[in-house]
């Protein structure tokens, strides 16, 4: 059975990216994935840096953040568009959770993990320019990355007022593209 852990790279309390992290999650559960929902914003999460982690290792909460990537065979993030590329958290996050306790690098959280990359704008596109980088960013660190994409445009309008989406067609691409991603992070790790 897949383990996803789903995360949305925005910190913001009224986000379209938690909302969609928050309903893929939803969507996974129902067809027989378990999922762990967290938000970015409860980890203590500083600005990366060598001098930092030099001198006082791996913060406490990455600590956690990497051994939740350990206990899971698939990811679900939600990616931002900030003016075409993902957010400064997400990168920021990333870059924390590829490193060791003896400050080197330490793939292992993504290494050979399935990841769906889900992404949404107020635009057309649908963050789909964010969505490629941080796909770009998580096939360089070992992940294997779900080549079908989850875009949704027109995020200001996707949502009902229970969190729910608000078009019936979007509902459905969801729910297919996560029985896709479910199968293909089973036959991955079953291999």
């Amino acid at each position: 059975m897949a383990k996803l852990l789903v995360f949305s790279g925005s910190s913001r309390r009224e986000s379209v990216h938690t909302r969609l992290a928050v309903l893929l999650a939803s969507v996974a559960e129902q067809e027989g994935a378990q999922t762990t929902l967290i938000r970015l914003e409860d980890f203590d999460i500083p600005i990366y840096n060598g001098d930092l982690e030099e001198e006082h290792g791996l913060p406490g909460d990455i600590k956690r953040l990497k051994a939740l990537l350990s206990e899971n065979t698939g990811l679900i993030i939600t990616c931002p568009e900030y003016n075409g590329f993902m957010t400064p958290l997400l990168i920021n996050t990333i870059n924390w959770c590829t490193r060791s306790e003896e400050a080197t690098p330490d793939l292992s959280g993504f290494a050979d993990k399935a990841v769906l990359v889900a992404s949404g704008s107020p635009s057309s596109l649908g963050g789909i320019r964010a969505n490629t980088h941080l796909k770009t960013m998580l096939s360089g660190i070992g992940a294997i990355v779900f080549p079908q994409s989850l875009t949704v445009p027109a995020t200001h309008q996707a949502f009902d007022s229970h969190g729910g989406l608000a078009q019936a067609s979007m509902g459905e691409r969801i729910e297919r593209t996560l029985q896709n991603f479910i199968a293909f992070t089973d036959r991955f790790h079953s291999a």
